[in-house]
């Protein structure tokens, strides 16, 4: 009888001990979900914020502080290079040049403040202070026309008008914007944590607010040599850099103003190979791997990674394409046996 228990227990204990086996572990089959790798053209793109311009714009001044006798133009006309814009009166009397004068440095100086509100001073601001600058260090005995007429100095259209019949004009601010408007451009504004990446050259694809039906296309032709911040009065808000697009299209209709959403490629992969973010784990040595199916068995395959597209990864070096690769590989040990269950094709 005591040899009888005795083989009972030995046969209850070798049982027992391939229960909790590692053996019966890496034997017990699980049923697992596979993915086959897609292979696509992909790339990885900057999205950033603009404006369209003129490519070209060109300030009009008076040489002197005048009155304005006669306006030849309004906003939105076409001119050509000498047309006549304005009739100008200049006046010696020292009360209405004080007013004239003080006129435009109060405009002048709700535009630098406008601009510090913006964001910095911008071309034209710094022209307006230098110009200021300047103003007091003109020779009052230079010979001054009673009556004179501001003419185009280029082809272009009627941007802005600052003034009206009427009203005093001064050297220190602009009486006339002419653009031309058969070569616009883009600004836009990339934060610095991606300034690194936009280079010049770069190809652009550009949506238009108003007209999401319309696409442009264009490169990337200068990145400025400073960033700004969202307001000089308020610091608190982010820093960005002015990048200035060309378009390729015919922008006929594109006209200056326009809100664009402005998408650079960075990088991009020809037949690039694809994984769900799902497939890929890490191991205890921080290195990236998978799980594929092989002769019935999850084996554990060493990858690299290259660009996210969306829910997927670039595969750069460790699989051929054809594995069968297990979709959730951190809860499986290399070795152990499975079965294919659902078999997916990518995320597309």
């Amino acid at each position: 009888m005591r040899g009888f228990l005795c083989l009972a227990f030995t046969i209850l204990l070798v049982f027992g001990m391939f229960w909790v086996s590692p053996y019966r572990a890496m034997n017990q089959v699980e049923t697992v979900e596979t993915v086959r790798c897609e292979r696509a053209d992909i790339f990885n793109a900057v999205t950033m914020s603009g404006k369209t311009e003129s490519a070209s714009e060109t300030k009009v001044y008076a040489p002197w502080a005048a009155w304005v006798e006669k306006l030849y133009v309004s906003q939105g006309m076409e001119v050509q290079k000498g047309d006549a814009l304005a009739l100008l009166q200049v006046t010696e009397d020292p009360e209405k040049l004080r007013q004239a004068t003080g006129d435009a440095a109060e405009k002048m100086l709700r535009s630098l403040i406008q601009d510090a509100q913006d964001g910095s001073l911008e071309t034209d601001s710094q022209d307006l202070l230098s110009r200021a600058a300047v103003s007091g260090m003109e020779d009052p005995s230079e010979p001054r026309q009673e009556e004179y007429i501001l003419y185009a100095p280029c082809d272009g259209t009627v941007m802005d008008v600052f003034f009206a019949e009427g009203e005093t004009v001064s050297p220190l601010l602009p009486c006339f914007t002419l653009a031309d408007l058969s070569q616009m451009v883009v600004k836009a504004q990339v934060g610095e944590e991606n300034l690194q990446l936009i280079k010049q050259g770069m190809t652009a694809e550009m949506t238009l607010t108003a007209f999401p039906d319309t696409r442009l296309t264009g490169k990337v032709q200068s990145v400025a040599p400073y960033a700004k911040a969202a307001s000089l009065l308020d610091q608190s808000g982010g820093v960005s850099t002015d990048v200035i697009f060309s378009i390729s299209n015919n922008v006929q209709d594109v006209k200056p103003g326009y809100t664009v959403s402005v998408k650079v490629k960075t990088e991009s992969r020809e037949d690039a190979l694809l994984l769900p973010y799902t497939c890929v784990a890490q191991d205890e040595q921080n290195r990236e791997y998978v799980m594929v199916v092989q002769e019935g068995r999850a084996q554990k395959m060493l990858v690299e990674t290259g660009l996210e597209v969306g829910e997927q990864v670039e595969i750069t070096a460790g699989l051929t394409g054809e594995e069968q690769v297990i979709s959730m590989p951190s809860s499986l040990k290399a070795g152990q046996a499975v079965t294919e269950g659902e078999q997916a094709y990518g995320m597309g």
